[in-house]
């Protein structure tokens, strides 16, 4: 189906909207309704918008919408909306629907243009999911030809593409809640692709990545492991929560920056220290440690200084 197509479907669907309810709730009744004609300049002001911007009804009948389209959706979504808050503030506060409102191309009723906002709202909405689609399906689709080698990607690119796929994946069935038919069609790199085309995407980029991301879980806990049997009580916790899960790409030191390479060691210092840098205008390092009476944390230090990496005589 293309975009024409959806459009007529949409206006049909358009009859299923829900009108805004009636009944404030007790939160906002307790609050201070603005002045009715406060309300209905702020509401003109919205509705002149909308209706002189470009309409979401005819974006959906491009074959194609740019960034700009995009943007001024955005735009005009926000503006219909806030024009929608302020029609259930009349309607609540008794303004009948059948009341005209002045605007700039002619008068309306309350109830007419309380429609129009609603068609405005939910076309925009449509053409908006439409734009997250598309980016997020080519963003996925980077990841296609390397997230089932294993070794291609690291482990990072590996969860930035497990979570590109499950994204994917949920916005398919947010499109489908919200009203698109199943064989709507996006266009990615001149090709039409059907929402469940684009939700199989999605879900072997998620479940391949995933799988090779939990492999590389898996060689880091056993690297953890022997850390794990041999400490015990604050120093277990903090190992966990510093050093653990880095494949044991970490360093800590001892007193005098000795280095604790083994468990054994980690396990017989009185003290632990590690430490980050950064680079830029000037070169700075930081220094974490934890100070241990047996296998209770007794204190904990920290110092920055000048350089990429810390002296011995920082260690102490």
């Amino acid at each position: 189906m293309n975009r024409s197509a959806l459009w007529v479907w949409v206006m049909m669907f358009a009859v299923m909207i829900a009108i805004p309810c009636r009944n404030a709730s007790a939160q906002e009744s307790s609050m201070p309704r603005p002045p009715k004609m406060v309300l209905v300049n702020g509401l003109k002001e919205d509705a002149n918008y909308v209706l002189q911007a470009k309409n979401p009804a005819d974006l959906l009948k491009k074959t194609e919408i740019d960034d700009y389209d995009y943007k001024s959706n955005d735009a005009v979504q926000e503006r219909a909306a806030k024009g929608l808050q302020k029609v259930k503030l009349l309607l609540d506060g008794g303004m009948p629907e059948t009341e005209e409102i002045a605007l700039a191309s002619g008068k309306m009723t309350l109830g007419d243009l309380m429609q129009s906002l609603l068609d405005t709202n939910r076309n925009a909405i449509f053409v908006g999911m439409i734009g997250k689609l598309e980016q997020t399906a080519l963003q996925t689709m980077v990841w296609v030809e390397d997230v089932g080698t294993k070794g291609k990607l690291n482990y990072d690119q590996l969860e930035a593409a497990a979570d590109e796929g499950a994204k994917l994946e949920k916005l398919v069935g947010d499109a489908l809640k919200i009203g698109f038919p199943d064989d709507y069609k996006i266009t990615l790199n001149k090709e039409g692709h059907t929402l469940a085309d684009l939700k199989e995407l999605g879900h072997y980029v998620s479940t391949a990545g995933g799988q090779l991301k939990k492999d590389i879980e898996a060689q880091r806990a056993a690297k953890d492991a022997p850390y794990l049997k041999v400490l015990t009580g604050d120093r277990l916790r903090i190992f966990k929560e510093e050093f653990g899960g880095q494949g044991g790409m970490w360093a800590a030191f001892g007193s005098g920056g000795k280095p604790l390479s083994t468990p054994e060691a980690m396990a017989s210092s009185s003290v632990w220290y590690t430490y980050g840098n950064s680079s830029g205008l000037i070169d700075t390092f930081h220094v974490t440690g934890w100070r241990f009476q047996g296998d209770k944390l007794a204190g904990r230090t920290s110092r920055s200084g000048l350089g990429l990496k810390p002296s011995a005589a920082v260690y102490k």
